[in-house]
């Protein structure tokens, strides 16, 4: 079989972590999978070229871009493979995988606009996908039941061809081809979060909760990632009062281990997050991870493995922290219980599902 992954952008983020994840262990496991990234090449264009993966691009400047020259040649390609693996939609591109006959699978990573009204281009687009899904995709995918839930009601889905396939990482590398941090790690307790600076993710909880924890503390607040609410979250710091040495914000990173060896604890604070991969590798690094009620799939990890990790509001999450603080021993005792059960979302697994899913079309 062939498939063919089809992504709208480059640009660095979960989705683009999971795809890549996918081709490079499909590569290694000698299966033929590619890619094509419909609009900005960005980071993984250069990165999965450099790995010996094949890489297409479309090259569209926007989701309005009605360019035929490069939507014709996108059919043709489209007509070399088997399967169409989508992650992303357009309804040019859409209608393109519509006209080439073949199969498609579509995975819903989420998406559904929860935090902002939706412009009318937008609902245009909604429709569109609706349709899309009920007439010509082949069999659709979600990463959680939570997803599942929320898609299944918000693009009306009755009885369909579908499965609940949880995101998966490369357990057996993403811990040990990370480098080792400094020896003096352990010198303060590092409460930790990783992920994109904006507003669903909430790390503004966090940052208020590290304040209410840290009074009469000298410990620090990691915060692993970058977007456009940084000046925010520096703002909310300094208003705050918090120390600058108590405070490290990395930027964009593509060396998430690294910095999640020195952590004690995570904390992701996100509401209705599709899954969460973070919360996986920080569970494989032994770290305790800690999640909002409200969280979304976040939720159906934790709960798999410590309950008591997921809180209702900033002072359950401080009174968390403080358990933690107090019973470090703990962290360490139960390092490997937590490792163990994070190896359940091993990406092996995860392809081997969609193998069955491919091979049935």
């Amino acid at each position: 079989m062939r498939i063919l992954h089809v992504l709208w952008t480059g640009q660095y983020g979960g989705i683009q972590k999971l795809v890549s994840d996918m081709l490079l262990f499909n590569k290694a496991d000698q299966k033929n999978a590619d890619l094509i990234i419909i609009s900005h090449k960005e980071y993984l264009f250069d990165y999965l070229s450099g790995k010996g993966i094949k890489v297409f691009y479309c090259g569209l400047k926007s989701g309005y871009d009605f360019n035929f020259i490069k939507l014709y040649r996108l059919f043709l390609l489209f007509k070399e493979y088997d399967i169409i693996h989508m992650h992303d939609f357009n309804p040019f591109v859409a209608l393109m995988s519509c006209l080439s006959g073949k199969k498609i699978i579509y995975t819903v990573h989420g998406g559904f606009n929860f935090f902002r009204r939706i412009r009318f281009s937008e609902l245009i687009n909604k429709r569109l996908l609706n349709i899309f899904f009920k007439t010509r995709v082949d069999f659709l995918v979600f990463n959680s039941e939570f997803t599942k839930s929320v898609a299944i009601k918000y693009h009306k889905l009755k009885k369909s061809n579908y499965a609940v396939i949880q995101n998966g990482i490369n357990t057996e590398t993403v811990v040990q081809t990370s480098p080792e941090p400094d020896e003096n790690k352990n010198k303060s307790f590092i409460i930790g979060a990783c992920g994109r600076f904006v507003e669903f993710k909430r790390f503004d909880l966090l940052i208020y909760a590290f304040y209410q924890f840290s009074k009469d503390k000298d410990e620090k607040l990691m915060m692993v990632g970058d977007g456009h609410l940084k000046h925010k979250y520096e703002n909310i710091i300094s208003d705050l009062g918090i120390r600058a040495d108590q405070v490290i914000i990395t930027g964009f990173t593509d060396k998430v281990s690294y910095y999640m060896k020195q952590m004690d604890v995570l904390v992701m604070p996100s509401i209705n997050e599709p899954f969460g991969l973070v919360a996986v590798e920080s569970l494989l690094h032994g770290n305790p991870t800690i999640v909002f009620r409200d969280g979304g799939g976040l939720v159906e990890i934790i709960e798999g493995i410590e309950p008591l990790d997921i809180v209702e509001n900033i002072d359950d999450l401080v009174k968390r922290l403080n358990y933690y603080y107090s019973n470090q021993s703990e962290i360490t005792d139960k390092a490997e219980k937590r490792k163990k059960y994070a190896e359940r979302f091993n990406i092996k697994d995860m392809i081997s599902k969609y193998q069955n899913i491919y091979g049935h079309l």
